[in-house]
């Protein structure tokens, strides 16, 4: 005997289901077929995706536009996410896929995106590659190409990081990438590493476009661009981006000293003078340190601070505003 519930038009049924959580969604649809149109309506998982995609920190990403999604891609996406979440918090649980992927020569740095479908890897040309991981065949796919002019006589250090933008409904990302070029010369029959002078930071704007035949591509526009200058670059230690802060350290030495240093230097990329877009102004802060600093993150906070995670290999000389830590959380008001 069917309920006088299943009675209700589907409209009213599925408004009434949009207040329901994931799992209760699944338990109601085995009791009537009425049950079951109701809940593989679209604006039922499209509030949820939207309640949840607000949590914050935010787990919940989708691999692309969310119009792009079918219904029941939307709702295989919130179950998903939501299987992980309960698998994660039992200890001594296998993991439910696997996924092997030969990346191509050279490759320096790799970064998965929130999603769990795309893999970006800066590859010691200088070129960026993207990975398709929902591919049958994850191939390369070149989307950066590298266009410094020293590009074919060096060995290029790359550094990536990503940051990802707020909104719910457009799959987009920023990319900064940091390239070292590290020039080589023959002699005594093998190659002779010439230290660099410069390194160059990217701030990319990354994006998903829909093609006729039904697949995704990613689209790039450079945002900003700076170079970094010194006598001797010897090495970069990290490179991290959030926001309108990309932050770098590197160990260097400048032309009037003799000695090595470490620095960290913090640059709000989006302040471009004369609007420029393809320059950046002058650091924010340069931390000069007596050991490696690497940079873990960079966090704005009403937008009037930056707030730099740093940990030393050796105990670093006082800073400027830190306390003596083997590792520290540095503070700096903007």
């Amino acid at each position: 005997m069917s309920s006088p519930f299943s009675a209700l038009p589907l409209d009213l049924i599925s408004e009434i289901f949009g207040h329901l959580e994931w799992n209760d969604l699944l338990r109601v649809r085995l009791l009537s077929h009425a049950f079951l149109d109701a809940t593989e309506q679209r604006s039922i998982w499209f509030s949820l995706y939207q309640t949840y995609s607000s949590y914050e920190p935010r787990t919940l990403w989708p691999d692309r536009n969310i119009s792009d999604y079918t219904t029941k891609e939307l709702e295989n996406l919130i179950l998903s996410w939501k299987g992980v979440g309960m698998r994660w918090s039992k200890s001594g649980t296998a993991p439910s896929s696997e996924n092997s992927l030969a990346l191509s020569d050279g490759a320096q740095a790799s970064q998965l995106i929130p999603g769990g479908r795309w893999l970006v890897s800066g590859m010691s040309s200088g070129d960026v590659h993207f990975y398709d991981l929902l591919s049958s065949h994850a191939v390369a796919r070149l989307v950066i190409p590298v266009s410094l002019t020293q590009a074919s006589s060096c060995n290029i250090r790359v550094k990536l990081s990503i940051d990802m933008e707020g909104d719910k409904f457009v799959f987009a990302f920023r990319l900064a990438v940091l390239l070292l070029p590290i020039p080589t010369r023959l002699g005594h029959g093998e190659s002779v590493y010439i230290p660099a002078d410069s390194c160059f930071i990217r701030i990319y704007r990354v994006t998903v476009d829909s093609t006729e035949a039904g697949s995704e591509e990613l689209q790039t526009e450079l945002l900003a661009s700076h170079v970094h200058k010194s006598y001797i670059i010897s090495y970069c230690y990290a490179l991290s981006l959030l926001h309108n802060h990309v932050a770098y350290s590197i160990h260097h030495r400048a032309e009037e000293k003799t000695t090595f240093d470490s620095h960290l230097f913090v640059i709000n990329w989006t302040k471009h003078p004369e609007n420029e877009k393809r320059s950046m102004p002058g650091v924010y802060a340069g931390v000069s340190t007596t050991t490696p600093i690497k940079v873990c993150s960079v966090i704005t906070r009403n937008s009037k601070s930056f707030l730099v995670d740093c940990i030393a290999s050796r105990k670093p000389s006082p800073l400027p505003y830190t306390s003596n830590l083997r590792a520290q959380r540095c503070v700096r008001r903007i």
